[in-house]
């Protein structure tokens, strides 16, 4: 099944598999680069939470929406410096990258 087949990757290559949400990271609060792309992340809530240290943030090729959401949420990350969420549905709202750049400072 897809599900054991994924747990074998995971064994084998000892890394994290990500679906729809960004879990299992609490331990690495100080993370400062962190690589989401390509997934199907629809939320950001979860483990990103306490990642107040990360200078770049790639979501791009997911599934978020919500942008107002997410830039409220964002919006306390005071040391991102470089954020990509290009490829999500919430990209293609009214403003978006007008918004991005003014919610988030």
């Amino acid at each position: 099944s897809k599900v054991l087949a994924e747990k074998a990757l995971k064994k084998r290559t000892n890394t994290l598999i990500i679906r729809t949400s960004i879990v299992g990271l609490e331990k690495n609060f100080r993370i400062k680069h962190l690589y989401l792309h390509d997934n199907v992340i629809n939320t950001i809530l979860g483990s990103i939470s306490i990642m107040r240290h990360l200078d770049t943030l790639t979501l791009y090729n997911n599934e978020l929406r919500g942008l107002d959401e997410v830039i409220e949420f964002l919006s306390s990350f005071t040391y991102l410096r470089n954020l990509d969420m290009f490829n999500n549905p919430l990209s293609e709202e009214p403003f978006y990258r007008d918004r991005v750049i003014h919610g988030i400072p």
